[in-house]
This record gives C-alpha cells, structure tokens and sequence, in this order.
C-alpha cells in the first residue's frame, strides 16, 4: 500500500478529519491533503509524529512509501546543490573585484570567473534536473532563462574586472 493510501486510512479509522490530524502533526490541512493524494509526502519529523500518533513502525511507513525515501534523497541532494552554488557565485565575485595589479593575475581572474561559469552551470543544470518533475523547466524558455542568467553572472564579474583594470 502506498503512503498515501495508507495516511488516508489510518485517519479515517482514528476518526479524524484532515484538519485534525493536521494540528497533531504541526502542519497545515492543505499539506494532509497533498500527502493523501500524492503531490507531496511527509518529512522526516512528520514521519515520526505519524509512527507515534498511528503507532505504525517507520519501517512499514518507509518501505511502503519509496516515494518518501525519494523524497528525502532528492532534499538532500538540493540541500547540497544549493550549498555549491553559493560557493561557486561567492568565490567569483570575489575574484571579480580583486585588485589585481599585473596582467598575469588579471588574466588568472578571468580564468578564474570562467572556470566559476562553467561550475555555476553545472550545479545549475543538476539542481534543474532535480527539480523536472516540479517545474516545467524543460520548456525552452526555462532553458533559456537558466543559460541567460549564469551568462549575466559571467558578463558582471568581467565587467567588474575590465572597469577596474581601466580605472
């Protein structure tokens, strides 16, 4: 049995509406309601509430449920795509605004953002296929919009080094 089928289940013979089970739970009517029809599933926290509250064992609820030990793996996943990311755009637009005195370490800069590029459009592309079941991001304009957006990145850190070179 899936875990939404499950949850339905479990509620009706505890005699509990979704509003109910949602106060026991610490979460929101609408997000019982996802989880039974299965456009979301529980967290990890919610998990252990609903083992004590329905006395199920995470086993059953875990095995049952593969979409939740998904779930959790994809959070994880995003957690450190996200994690990456940041260092990548943190780290070039610390070297774009560097003052670099010589040409030798002007052109590592330059070497530096592009290669900070190609990493920023890599972790982009994972944390987009993470995300292509939720978002229409395989739609040309969502293609666009990620490349248009690290190019930006790209095109604002050079600039940022050619003012200052000038100046």
């Amino acid at each position: 049995m899936e875990i939404k089928n499950m949850l339905k289940q479990k509620r009706i013979e505890h005699k509990m509406t979704q509003e109910e089970l949602s106060e026991k739970l610490y979460v929101s009517s609408k997000t019982i309601s996802n989880w039974e029809t299965g456009k979301t599933t529980p967290d990890l926290d919610s998990l252990i509430r609903l083992k004590k509250l329905f006395d199920i064992s995470l086993d059953e609820l875990l095995m049952e449920g593969s979409e939740v030990v998904e779930n959790i793996k994809k959070r994880a996943e995003i957690r450190d795509i996200k994690i990456c990311l940041v260092c990548v755009y943190i780290s070039g637009l610390i070297l774009s605004i560097s003052d670099f005195e010589n040409l030798f370490l002007s052109v590592l800069a330059i070497i530096g953002i592009f290669a900070n590029g190609i990493c920023g459009l890599y972790f982009l592309k994972k944390y987009v296929e993470v995300f292509k079941e939720d978002w229409n991001f395989q739609s040309k304009v969502g293609r666009l919009f990620t490349i248009g957006i690290c190019l930006l990145l790209i095109v604002c850190f050079l600039g940022v080094i050619i003012y200052k070179k000038m100046n």
